[in-house]
């Protein structure tokens, strides 16, 4: 391999794809990003075994090929420099190298015994070396065969507005102990001409929903990491698809689910498996509640600044007033807000911690008792939350 790219733009497109690149692995290879030069660009692709960062840039080729190397110390490089275009030269050969066996022989005399014998091996090296102008940099570098192969995918053409968005509206639901692994993710569900967008952990629910362009006619239950990546970097509008891949015999068929931008492409294996019937579990009915939402969260804030008992904060209306709650075994803190209607519960204080930001303008809710799931609904969507067990 011999090319010249822009600093800027490799160095753009290499942070993106760095970003799923594991820290820890067992297998060496996975620490690794793959840059793959053909056709006037450059390629590079990263994994973590389940989900796979590609990203491009033009590059002047005046020798394809592909080499494996370790993205960290590429970056401080292009970050420490200040040219504008860098060149790249890599390549795998094969090297011999001197070695011995111990073998069983024949001696002189007839008898046989056991002797190392001088043999001659190969061993397969790779070279890496970024130059910049007067400063170069030589780095550690592995075969392009070691490198996990990336999934056969069909190019996305899909049209998807505001994923990221709603994806960050639900993904405080998602359980974070997994016993079931499907709600370990964001269950993507076609209903109709929308796409609902379902978070749950068994404790509580979050749905939204978005346009559905026909991504796919099944669930695609993406996992937390693949969340975080489509959160991060692809915001706006970007291209979706499912490729679902031929089964080899013995093995069974699985599919894969692709995202792309005009700098990125995310491949991701979703969460196989079946979600829950999640529209059972949203009520129908119950008694409304409503209160300052600024309000409530400063008393939140400062009943919070003990640790309360159970980790459960009181919610308790007297009159016209909500009277917001917590203890422990040595102290009760109190805060008095402005509401309108009835309510007596109690809530694990991180759920209702984490709802708090994904409402809008006031806290208003629906609920029938203290022992049933309570319904909030702000900016379109849904968010379910069960109670905890009070002593009053």
């Amino acid at each position: 391999m011999h090319i010249t790219v822009q600093r800027q733009a490799l160095l753009e497109a290499l942070t993106r794809v760095s970003t799923v690149v594991p820290r820890k692995t067992s297998l060496p290879v996975c620490a690794t990003v793959l840059l793959k030069a053909k056709d006037g660009k450059l390629t590079i692709t990263g994994t973590n075994l389940n989900e796979t960062l590609l990203g491009t840039c033009r590059a002047r080729v005046e020798k394809s090929g592909d080499i494996c190397t370790y993205p960290d110390p590429m970056l401080k490089f292009l970050k420490a420099i200040e040219t504008a275009s860098v060149t790249i030269t890599a390549g795998v050969r094969k090297e011999a190298y001197a070695s011995s066996e111990y073998k069983e022989v024949e001696k002189p005399d007839g008898t046989k015994g056991y002797e190392n014998v001088p043999t001659k091996k190969h061993r397969t090296v790779a070279k890496f070396s970024l130059v910049s102008g007067d400063s170069s940099i030589n780095l550690s570098a592995l075969s392009p065969k070691e490198f996990p192969q990336v999934p056969n995918y069909t190019v996305p053409t899909k049209a998807v507005s505001n994923l990221a968005g709603a994806l960050a509206e639900v993904v405080y639901a998602v359980a974070t102990e997994v016993t079931r692994p499907v709600l370990g993710g964001i269950c993507l569900r076609p209903h109709g001409g929308k796409l609902d967008l379902v978070a749950a952990d068994g404790f509580r629910l979050a749905r939204t929903s978005i346009h559905n362009p026909g991504i796919s006619k099944k669930d695609i239950i993406l996992t937390r990491e693949a969340v975080a990546i489509l959160r991060r970097q692809m915001g706006g509008r970007l291209l979706a698809g499912v490729t679902t891949l031929k089964k080899k015999e013995g093995e069974p068929e699985h599919r894969v689910a692709a995202f792309a931008t005009k700098e990125v492409c995310m491949l991701t294996r979703p969460i196989e498996g079946t979600f829950p019937p999640y529209e059972q579990l949203i009520p129908k009915g119950g008694k409304f509640f409503r209160c300052g939402l600024d309000e409530l969260k400063k008393a939140v804030s400062q009943v919070l600044a003990i640790k309360s008992a159970n980790d459960i904060i009181r919610l308790r209306t007297k009159g016209k007033k909500l009277i917001v709650s917590a203890r422990d075994d040595e102290a009760e803190v109190q805060h008095t807000i402005p509401a309108r209607g009835r309510l007596q519960i109690g809530f694990n204080r991180n759920y209702l911690r984490d709802l708090l930001p994904h409402l809008d303008g006031e806290f208003a809710i629906r609920w029938t008792d203290d022992k049933s799931p309570v319904l909030a609904r702000s900016n379109g969507t849904t968010h379910l939350v069960m109670p905890m067990a009070v002593n009053w």
